[in-house]
């Protein structure tokens, strides 16, 4: 939004990186695409179709792209209704992954470490719990400016 045109949308985009967590095989992926999205002509239709193709090969030839995300790259236009289904706790494929991408994000975590985390997460944040602490928040503040008005 901030450009006014594309060198300089290509030029605030410079330090960008399309990396998730510090992970090497997302640097690696985000290299080669950045590769190949410099070196494409945006004016020819069959190098875009061809850039596409690549990068959604790219995509498709690491283990740890998520299936609802090859789904998307495969033509699907929309997420799965059911964001819980018992496919995320296979071993091997399940949404904590296997080998370095597992060891990266999830360290020694058991699947029930992970889900006691998460279950605390959506009590932390919930709309119940975060507006009890904005109440009594508010309160306390609105209680101190009484004491120290007095």
């Amino acid at each position: 939004m901030r450009a006014k045109d594309r060198a300089e949308y290509i030029e605030l985009l410079k330090d960008n990186r399309m990396v998730g967590g510090g992970f090497q095989e997302y640097i690696s992926i985000q290299e080669k695409i950045d590769t190949i999205m410099e070196q494409v002509n945006a004016e020819d239709d069959a190098d875009v179709d061809r850039a596409v193709a690549e990068i959604t090969a790219l995509f498709e030839s690491f283990a740890w792209t998520p299936k609802p995300f090859r789904d998307v790259l495969n033509g699907k236009n929309h997420l799965p209704k059911r964001k819980f289904r018992l496919t995320l706790f296979n071993k091997e494929d399940g949404f904590m992954g296997s080998g370095a991408y597992r060891q990266h994000f999830f360290g020694d975590m058991s699947l029930w470490d992970v889900i006691y985390k998460g279950a605390i997460d959506i009590i932390e944040y919930s709309k119940l719990t975060l507006n009890i602490k904005r109440r009594s928040h508010n309160r306390l503040a609105w209680q101190d400016s009484r004491k120290k008005k007095a």
